[in-house]
């Protein structure tokens, strides 16, 4: 489920926010890590999986 999946990237961001916190946390770590999975959580096709 959907929700399921926010919920445990939440809580990932909760437990593990002192290292996305650190100045050597990239951009690109960022949209790996929280913006594409929230996009693919709201249904966007964010590796162009269907061409």
């Amino acid at each position: 489920m959907e929700k399921d999946r926010l919920l445990k990237l939440v809580e990932a961001y909760q437990e593990h926010f002192k290292q996305y916190n650190r100045p050597d946390y990239n951009e690109t770590e960022v949209r790996n890590d929280f913006v594409n999975p929230f996009f693919e959580i709201l249904g966007w096709d964010v590796q162009n999986k269907k061409n």
